[in-house]
């Protein structure tokens, strides 16, 4: 129980449910969220380029290339991967369109890059913004994303282009992977949870010991495969949290969430 004390941290997940933590209706929460887990990495690009020649081809270009952690499968089953790219921008000239080349690869192929898109701003204006989301989601955009060159590192190529005038972009984008947890990671959720209750003060730290004195039993059972014992387990969390509950030892609502949460986890867990 002391170890998965120190092991886990508040997460940006947890922080949207203790900010439904008085909401009594676990509709408005919906506790399904809490298994389809995200995984976030941000990347910026941002200069100023003017024309110039490379190799003979003449032109305000400028790429670069920054490592991402691609997708680990120890997580849990990949369901979806979303790009999202938001862009500002300066242009010399209103005579041509922005260019824009993006992309996420393994090794090291420059003429074809995995996952790559291109996409063109017409510019109206000198300043110009645009954005562009991409949602990966079929068995066979998962596949490509799962499969992957482990010798080497994994990149996130940017790359943006004007013909005749100079340019300025800022841009940043984000890449999600949205999975489905192991059972192990679901509980370390929820240890995450009863810690946050306990941080905002919605359950006292005596209290929450005894929550994740049940958890900490759960987790062995799982590094023991004993499943039917992590079912007995999860059911002792139930039981304890309805208990503390009676006693005015936690927030009806957040119990709630959490016996939603626990229940959901033995669901998962093929519980009878």
């Amino acid at each position: 129980m002391i170890g998965l004390r120190n092991i886990l941290s508040a997460s940006p997940f947890f922080k949207y449910i203790a900010s439904c933590l008085f909401m009594i209706a676990i509709s408005i929460c919906s506790i399904g969220m809490a298994h389809a887990s995200e995984k976030t990495q941000s990347f910026s690009s941002d200069w100023t380029i003017s024309p110039w020649n490379y190799y003979g081809d003449t032109a305000a270009m400028k790429w670069h290339y920054i490592e991402y952690e691609h997708w680990d499968t120890a997580l849990g089953e990949l369901r979806e991967v979303r790009v999202q790219t938001e862009i500002l921008g300066e242009h010399e000239s209103q005579a041509e369109d922005v260019r824009v080349r993006l992309s996420f690869f393994t090794g090291w192929k420059p003429a074809g890059y995995q996952l790559s898109s291109v996409f063109y701003k017409p510019v109206n204006d000198e300043a110009f913004s645009f954005s562009k989301s991409i949602v990966y989601d079929s068995p066979e955009e998962i596949q490509r994303w799962i499969n992957y060159e482990n010798s080497s590192p994994a990149y996130f190529f940017f790359e943006s282009r004007t013909q005749e005038a100079g340019h300025t972009i800022s841009a940043v984008t984000t890449l999600t992977f949205i999975y489905d947890s192991l059972p192990d990671q679901l509980v370390l959720e929820l240890v995450d949870l009863v810690l946050n209750y306990e941080e905002s003060s919605v359950l006292s730290g005596g209290m929450s010991n005894v929550l994740l004195r049940e958890l900490d039993q759960v987790m062995t059972h799982i590094d023991q495969n004993n499943m039917q014992g992590a079912c007995d387990g999860m059911g002792a969390f139930i039981n304890a949290t309805e208990e503390l509950a009676s006693q005015g030892g936690i927030e009806v609502g957040a119990a709630m969430l959490l016996t939603a949460e626990a229940n959901q986890i033995r669901t998962d867990l093929y519980c009878s």
